[in-house]
């Protein structure tokens, strides 16, 4: 410490260019650093989800066991659960702490990719859990002035789905609520038997009915037109009265065979205020910027308001005001406690410039840390500005020391003389170095907790490492 004071007073003009370095890059990184709600925390812990309509037997035998057994065998597993439930199969896979789970995921992924499941069944969902697995963005979209339902689920299909999905830094959206619809059908097996028809074969007819496919080129006036075939079963009359073939050659309507029902909606519903609506759920990536995000969010949504004055975006959760919430009361709180250290100083010492000394300390150091957290890869989050808040503290505490210990070796010898400022210096130096070691020595086991919830505390462990 006495050799930092005495560098300090023999360059005086090489400390402010350093100062102004050091103001000048924590302002840059600040700009640039990620700011999210908490720390980017991945529990060990790796699901496979899969959707299959069938009874809880079916989907254990046909979807869990042949999963099961496909990653049986990964290294690193810790315990192996499943749930197999009425259409839907949960296998939860817990890890060993050492291993991370987004690697783990890939592997899963690789391993269950040839696992052959019923055609019925949907793919299945590998997913890890973690605070970054959270959506950051809740809202409801609903419809006024009499919009129906179907008026809204296409706006949303067309426009605000695919909007949202440009966003830079999301992952994927839920939606709730918006009715897809589906036709059933059912087939006669009195009817198929009398046409000696099988229901594979009907269903092979529809299916290429519907497909649109192309079918080379024509020349039409000199020019090469592309052609293709497009289905015209576009109604539900149409499909009623498409033509099959029979094994005897004769020709028969599909509605002879079967009974095309009414559309299905969907058995999920989402209302606000009793009009209809879709929620929404907005995932970001792990590298995103919340805010940021969140920001895009709200452009998007702005722009809609005025295509759209029908339809009407309410917002039930939106995890950047939080976040705006605990940086401002971070700064408010920190310029608070720079006034009352001030006006402490003032009342102690009553010395205008010893009082500004302090005060240059508390933004300084809450800069230089910016600085060095950005390329630490630490977001700025509840738990950083906590930290900085009790780091701060300790650089203000310090600050005190020295400087009303300086003052007061400057009143005894009644003139300003270096000397007299490495004396004070010193004197003080050995009880601020023990108090520091102490706080370390209170704080410093925290940073080599392992686990989940060592992860809360990686930035502190960052810096020791």
């Amino acid at each position: 410490m006495n050799k930092l004071t005495q560098f300090s007073m023999k360059n005086i003009t090489a400390v402010m260019i350093i100062m102004l370095l050091l103001l000048g890059g924590g302002i840059y990184t600040s700009t640039t650093l990620k700011v999210e709600s908490m720390p980017d925390i991945s529990f060990p812990v790796v699901l496979i989800n899969t959707q299959y309509t069938a009874p809880p037997k079916d989907v254990l035998e046909d979807i869990t066991k042949p999963l099961e057994k496909a990653v049986t065998g990964l290294d690193g597993i810790k315990n192996l659960t499943s749930t197999s439930s009425d259409n839907f199969s949960s296998i939860v896979i817990e890890l060993e702490q050492d291993k991370k789970p987004d690697d783990v995921k890939k592997d899963v992924e690789s391993l269950i990719a040839n696992v052959i499941l019923p055609q019925s069944s949907e793919k299945p969902k590998v997913e890890t859990m973690g605070f970054a697995s959270e959506p950051v963005y809740y809202l409801s979209i609903y419809g006024s002035n009499g919009m129906s339902q179907q008026e809204l689920d296409k706006v949303y299909k067309d426009v605000i789905q695919p909007g949202f999905n440009t966003i830079k830094g999301i992952d994927h959206l839920d939606s709730i609520g918006n009715q897809e619809a589906v036709l059933t059908m059912k087939l006669d097996a009195n009817a198929l038997a009398n046409y000696d028809l099988t229901p594979s074969a009907v269903i092979g007819s529809v299916r290429s009915a519907l497909l649109t496919s192309p079918a080379g080129s024509v020349d039409f006036n000199g020019n090469e037109q592309m052609v293709r075939v497009k289905s015209d079963l576009n109604t539900v009359y149409n499909l009623e009265n498409m033509k099959l073939n029979t094994g005897g050659g004769d020709t028969l309507l599909l509605k002879q065979l079967a009974k095309v029902e009414a559309i299905t909606e969907s058995t999920f519903l989402s209302r606000l205020d009793g009009k209809p609506a879709i929620g929404v759920n907005l995932y970001k990536t792990k590298n995103a910027n919340a805010v940021e995000f969140a920001a895009e969010a709200d452009r998007l949504m702005a722009g809609w308001k005025e295509q759209y004055p029908n339809i009407t975006f309410h917002t039930i959760y939106n995890s950047a005001v939080d976040i705006k919430h605990s940086i401002n009361g971070m700064v408010q709180e920190g310029a608070l406690g720079a006034v009352l250290a001030s006006i402490m100083i003032l009342l102690f010492l009553r010395n205008l410039r010893m009082t500004l000394i302090v005060l240059v300390s508390i933004p300084l150091s809450i800069l230089i840390t910016l600085l060095f957290m950005g390329p630490l890869g630490i977001s700025l989050n509840i738990m950083t500005l906590g930290g900085m808040a009790i780091a701060i503290g300790r650089v203000v505490d310090d600050s005190i020391v020295v400087i009303e210990n300086i003052y007061t070796e400057l009143q005894k010898a009644q003139e300003r003389n270096e000397s007299v400022i490495k004396m004070a210096t010193s004197q003080v130096a050995a009880a601020i170095t023990s108090s520091t070691i102490t706080t370390v020595g209170v704080f410093g086991p925290i940073a080599f907790v392992s686990g989940v919830l060592g992860e809360v505390f990686l930035p502190l462990r960052s810096r020791w490492s």
